[in-house]
């Protein structure tokens, strides 16, 4: 049969624990990066719709100002 030495064994138990740590980081750092890249696109998206909702805001502050300069210009 198969003769192996303490030396050998402890060789392929680390060679093999490394693997499995590799496999685990790299599991984990490319769903986080998924997790990031989701989040991102989501900050981006409410930023743009903020901006939107400011612009708009801004344009009726506007026809507001101008209908009481109107009204003012009237009475």
């Amino acid at each position: 049969m198969f003769r192996f030495t303490i030396r050998e064994l402890v060789l392929v138990t680390v060679i093999a624990a490394m693997g499995v740590a590799w496999w685990l980081d790299h599991r984990l750092t490319t769903a986080g990066r998924a997790d990031a890249e989701a989040e991102l696109a989501l900050e981006q998206e409410r930023r743009r719709s903020v901006t939107l909702q400011r612009d708009l805001l801004g344009e009726q502050l506007q026809l507001l100002r101008e209908r009481v300069a109107s009204n003012k210009l009237q009475r």
